[in-house]
């Protein structure tokens, strides 16, 4: 690569500089490469669980490259050595409601959509939510998130989020991905956005977990699959088509379908969610049609 912005974005992450740039978390670590940041966090747990230590609230763990990184129904996930953005963080939010728990791959989201503006410096009307789990730029997804549970009681809870920076046209895994490149984001230095993403997820994290209604709020604001005509593809063949009208409380999506009956879908009940028309993100911004592996 002769781009000297892109040789630039795939210098290695400071950590002592992430440290500094996002002091609320209580353990950052970088690699360099590791198979899954997510697995990474899980074996901490149980490795602290069998000699009865603990790994921290609020421990993050980053990687310029993975070789076993896998986004939601077990999709592979791969990116050439330092072009992206993959995080995983760890959080342990004590008592929390099960409406609580279903928001938390909304609440990442919308910190992704936080540092994109913030720190990657991209106009806020071309950043948008596709619910339940990526992050869109102009309509294609930039981002994907997957939350695993380390421990269900008591709660430690791991979202690990995929973020393309300087792909090139050529290294994007499917059409209807971009990059931060690509869309033209002033800001590409790898340590001060996940220094922004950690900062953001610190601010939404203690929203979600105080209840804030502007939460919800923000996130409705962002979100491309709301107003949109979608076919949700659940378990069993079964299929829904509607109109995507809103979204719940817990963070289940309302759908009205064709006779005026909503239903309310669940995002750990859902293969895909797409525009009717077979467009990818819905809304006015619709890609070609199917899934991106970006994502964890």
């Amino acid at each position: 690569m002769t781009d000297p912005r892109i040789v630039s974005s795939r210098q290695p992450v400071d950590e002592q500089a992430l440290r500094t740039l996002a002091p609320g978390w209580n353990s950052i670590e970088v690699l360099d490469k590791t198979g899954s940041t997510n697995a990474d966090l899980k074996a901490k747990v149980a490795a602290a669980g069998a000699e009865s230590g603990d790994v921290p609230d609020r421990s993050a763990v980053f990687a310029s490259a993975q070789s076993s990184g896998r986004g939601r129904l077990a999709r592979k996930w791969e990116a050439p050595y330092g072009s992206s953005i993959a995080l995983s963080v760890l959080f342990k939010p004590g008592t929390i409601t099960p409406q609580q728990l279903g928001l938390l791959p909304l609440v990442v989201g919308l910190s992704v959509v936080d540092m994109l503006v913030g720190v990657a410096e991209l106009d806020s009307g071309r950043v948008q939510l596709k619910w339940p789990n990526d992050v869109l730029v102009d309509g294609r997804k930039i981002c994907g998130i997957l939350v695993e549970a380390a421990s269900i009681a008591p709660p430690i809870l791991i979202p690990g989020i995929g973020i393309n920076v300087s792909m090139t046209q050529e290294e994007l895994p499917v059409p209807h991905a971009t990059s931060l490149l690509l869309a033209g984001a002033r800001n590409l230095d790898r340590t001060e956005l996940v220094a922004g993403l950690l900062r953001a997820l610190d601010n939404r994290e203690r929203q979600w977990l105080r209840e804030d209604p502007a939460l919800l709020s923000d996130y409705r604001d962002s979100c491309a699959t709301i107003g949109s005509r979608v076919r949700v593809e659940l378990p069993g063949d079964n299929k829904l088509e509607g109109v995507a009208v809103g979204i719940r409380e817990d963070g289940e999506l309302i759908v009205t379908d064709n006779l005026g009956t909503s239903h309310f879908v669940a995002a750990g009940d859902v293969f895909h969610v797409r525009a009717a028309d077979g467009g990818y993100a819905g809304g006015n911004n619709s890609a070609d049609a199917g899934e991106s592996e970006a994502g964890k």
